[in-house]
C-alpha cells in the first residue's frame, strides 16, 4: 500500500509582476513535476529548502479545472480579468492538496506538462475545491484605469459618490494620477474572467492559456514595459482576432475583447497545440 502523502504548503509572495508561489523542496509533488522547472529560492526560517513557481505558471498548468464562484445576491463581482488574475497562497493550497488526495501522484512522475495536465483532467475532483471566490483572489493594482477604459458600468456606478465626494474636497492637496495602461493592453482589460469561462470539467482552459501566454504582468511596470511578454501576447492575439474575424485595425477595446475567448479556443483545439 504506498504511503499518503503529505499536504502541501504554499506560500504566496505578494511582490513583483509574477507574485511567486512558493513550495517546501522536499516535498513530492516538487520532485514528481520537475518538468515545470521550480526555481529555488531563500531557504525557510527553519532552514528547509524551497522552491517556486510564478502565478502564471501555476495557472497555465494546475489552473484549467478552477470555476468562479457566483458571487453572494447582495455583493458585486469582484472586478478581475487576465491582467490582474493572481491567486492566494491558501486557495494553491486547498487546490493541490485536492489534486494530491484524488490521487495525482498515482501517476508520477510527469516528464512534460501535457502528462500532468491530463493527470489532472482524469481526477475525480470536489467541486468545492475547485471554485474560486473573491477571498482566493491576491489584491493587484494598477489597473484603476483599465477599469474606466473598459467602461464597466458597475464599476462607474460603485465610483459615483466616491467622485461626488472629490467634487465637494476640490481643495484638497492633488494625488498623482496613476499612470495609463498601454493601449495595447486595453482590450485585455475588457475581458471580465467571467466571459472567458468554457462549458465542460476544465472552465478555466482559456484563462489558463491566456495566464501561460501573457507571462508575469501583476505589476505596472512590467505592463508597460515596451517588449514585455504580456504586450507581444496581446498584440499577437490582438491580430489573432483581426485576422481570423475581418475586424478592422481600429476596432475598439471591447469588440476585440469580445472574441477572445473564440479565438484562443480555436488556438487551443488545433492539432499543433494540444499541449495546455
Amino acid at each position: 500500500m504506498a504511503a499518503a502523502v503529505p499536504p502541501i504548503d504554499l506560500h504566496c509572495v505578494h511582490a513583483g509582476p509574477d507574485a511567486p508561489v512558493q513550495s517546501l523542496a522536499a516535498h513530492p509533488l516538487v520532485g514528481a513535476t520537475a518538468c515545470l522547472r521550480w526555481r529555488p529560492v531563500a531557504a525557510a526560517p527553519s532552514g528547509a529548502a524551497r522552491v517556486q513557481l510564478p502565478q502564471h505558471a501555476m495557472l497555465r498548468v494546475f489552473g484549467r479545472r478552477l470555476r468562479l464562484s457566483a458571487p453572494p445576491a447582495d455583493s458585486p463581482a469582484p472586478i478581475v480579468c487576465p491582467l490582474n488574475l493572481a491567486l492566494t497562497g491558501t486557495a494553491w493550497a486547498r487546490l493541490l492538496n485536492e489534486l494530491l488526495t484524488r490521487g495525482l501522484l498515482d501517476a508520477a512522475p510527469f516528464s512534460s506538462t501535457t502528462g500532468l495536465q491530463l493527470a489532472i483532467d482524469s481526477l475525480d475532483l470536489s467541486p468545492a475545491a475547485l471554485e474560486v471566490k473573491e477571498p482566493d483572489l491576491l489584491p493587484v493594482g494598477g489597473l484603476a484605469a483599465a477599469a474606466a477604459l473598459a467602461g464597466d458600468a458597475a464599476h462607474a456606478q460603485r465610483e459615483a459618490p466616491r467622485r461626488a465626494s472629490a467634487a465637494a474636497s476640490a481643495a484638497r492637496p492633488a494625488v498623482a494620477a496613476r499612470a495609463a495602461l498601454a493601449p495595447c493592453l486595453a482590450p485585455l482589460a475588457c475581458t471580465p474572467l467571467s466571459t472567458l469561462e468554457v462549458e465542460g470539467d476544465a472552465p478555466w482552459t482559456v484563462i489558463a492559456y491566456l495566464s501561460g501566454m501573457l507571462g508575469p504582468c501583476l505589476g505596472q511596470a512590467e505592463r508597460d514595459r515596451a517588449g514585455s511578454q504580456v504586450q507581444l501576447g496581446a498584440h499577437l492575439l490582438t491580430s489573432g482576432c483581426i485576422s481570423t474575424y475581418s475586424l478592422p485595425p481600429s476596432a475598439n477595446p471591447q469588440l476585440l475583447a469580445s472574441y477572445f475567448k473564440a479565438v484562443s479556443y480555436t488556438h487551443l483545439t488545433l492539432p499543433t497545440n494540444r499541449e495546455v
